[in-house]
């Protein structure tokens, strides 16, 4: 034939039966096997070996068949070919007319799984024979690509594993206070790229400015990039800059001497030379008065400090990551932040933590490793569909730190509930207590009156049955009717 013929027959179960693929250039013949094997098996013919040779070597077939005597090439010569393309593929020759010396070249070559006479096809009996090879080759088929991808998994599995043990053996046991990567908890894909970039910047000793609203976990991201660091071995020290006096701060910076001003009754080294070969994360940087600024700048052009009223400097090797919740443009053109300091650390890296309401994506993953932090997770273990959508509708202005403070309430609230799950009841959500003003209600009773709402819905839904309510709730019934009482509702007609 001058062209190559390609076909099947289909039915609505081929996903569940074995896909065959017949090379033979008799197209007659391939009809015919495609009629009579249409029921046990998909099969795909092809009457040109060189084109199969292409399609096969993109497409997945479970067992492929060809025939020994065609005009472009033997069929051992294709089952040969096809083998280093496709070792997976149980392959089988079919002719009638081999011998022993073609099929002990066919599993020498090709290493063929069977072979299959012409003569059988379309003979009463042979059918069943026949059906059952081809079984037989397509569930060795499936088996080898299990055991493929058993082998790949446990390969990774081992690479993981390797990883981690090398990473545990230069960590060891976590410090106090020692954060890592892992407590970021999400898979956004805007918390991942801060994520990745800061395991660059964890390789790089330079300055790094962390940007990002209360509550976004930047005191986290500063600790883990040092201990991922280079200088994991070193001390980590925490400054905020907002907490301590503008009179104090230098001080507490640098250090003094003995008698450097009222009150100094004795040396004191400062946070910098405390930090000494380790890190010193500078919180609310925007806070920092302008006099504490320039002695900041001073440090990052020179490693040389003089604590207040020395007489000699010190030389101290710090890297310095500091984090601000401000605009810190905008506080240099209001001169409330040192241009040259400002200048100085926008040539480090910069990282930006985003706040929760852009990465919702993330709450499931976030309550759930919440949830286990807190006390009350061996009896209140799950989080109800219906509170993660209503949490959605929340724009967290206090970020991931107003949400442990929501779980931690609602934990609360649900044990004295003796629910198993936190509902919407747990919550103050302004979509289950959308009317009611915060500038009038306070916090316990909004919740009480959300919870009112909701218990008097379902009560509603199972016909006051008080039972099915405690069951829909996931409470107890004892609870139901205590929390019913506390809050004043009764069964509809009574």
């Amino acid at each position: 034939m001058s062209r190559s013929i390609r076909w099947a027959k289909t039915t609505m179960d081929d996903r569940a039966r074995p896909r065959i693929a017949l090379v033979d250039d008799e197209a007659l013949l391939v009809e015919s096997f495609i009629d009579e094997f249409a029921d046990d098996f998909e099969v795909i013919g092809f009457t040109r070996p060189v084109a199969a040779l292409r399609e096969l070597a993109t497409q997945d077939f479970s067992v492929v068949i060809a025939d020994f005597r065609m005009p472009e090439m033997d069929g051992i010569t294709f089952l040969a070919r096809l083998k280093q393309s496709r070792p997976e593929s149980p392959r089988i020759l079919f002719s009638a007319f081999a011998d022993m010396t073609c099929l002990a070249r066919a599993i020498n070559e090709a290493e063929i799984f069977h072979f299959i006479s012409k003569d059988s096809l379309g003979r009463e009996g042979r059918h069943a024979e026949v059906a059952r090879i081809l079984h037989h080759a397509a569930e060795n088929y499936r088996l080898r690509l299990e055991l493929r991808n058993l082998v790949r998994k446990i390969t990774l599995d081992n690479e993981l594993l390797r990883d981690q043990n090398q990473l545990l053996s230069r960590q060891g046991p976590r410090k106090p206070g020692e954060k890592r990567f892992a407590d970021l908890v999400g898979d956004s894909p805007k918390l991942q790229d801060v994520i990745r970039r800061a395991k660059q910047a964890a390789r790089l000793d330079f300055p790094v400015l962390i940007y990002g609203e209360t509550g976004t976990g930047k005191e986290i991201l500063s600790s883990a990039i040092h201990f991922e660091s280079g200088r994991r071995d070193g001390p980590f020290l925490s400054v905020n800059c907002g907490g301590i006096s503008k009179d104090l701060i230098v001080s507490e910076l640098l250090g003094h001497a003995k008698s450097a001003f009222t009150g100094a009754v004795q040396d004191k080294r400062g946070i910098f030379e405390l930090a000494n070969r380790g890190t010193v994360f500078l919180d609310e940087i925007g806070e920092m008065p302008l006099d504490a600024q320039v002695h900041l700048l001073r440090i990052l052009e020179d490693p040389n400090i003089r604590p207040l009223g020395a007489a000699e400097t010190r030389r101290v090797d710090v890297r310095i990551i500091a984090a601000t919740n401000r605009d810190l443009q905008l506080d240099v053109d209001t001169g409330k932040f040192r241009q040259d300091l400002w200048f100085r650390l926008q040539n480090g890296i910069k990282l930006s933590l985003p706040p929760l309401r852009e990465r919702l994506e993330d709450l499931p993953l976030l309550m759930e490793f919440l949830l286990r932090q807190e006390d009350g997770m061996r009896a209140v273990s799950r989080i109800s569909p219906a509170t993660l959508d209503a949490l959605h509708e929340h724009s967290f202005p206090g970020n991931v730190r107003e949400l442990i403070g929501m779980i931690r309430r609602g934990i609360a609230e649900a044990l004295l509930d003796n629910a198993d799950e936190l509902l919407p009841c747990h919550f103050v959500i302004p979509r289950l207590a959308e009317h009611l003003s915060s500038e009038t209600k306070g916090l316990r009773a909004a919740t009480a009156e959300a919870k009112t709402q909701l218990i008097v819905q379902a009560l509603a839904r199972n016909g006051n049955n008080i039972t099915q309510t405690a069951t829909e709730l996931k409470m107890s019934r004892e609870g139901l009717s205590r929390l019913m009482g506390s809050l004043g509702i009764r069964k509809q007609g009574t």
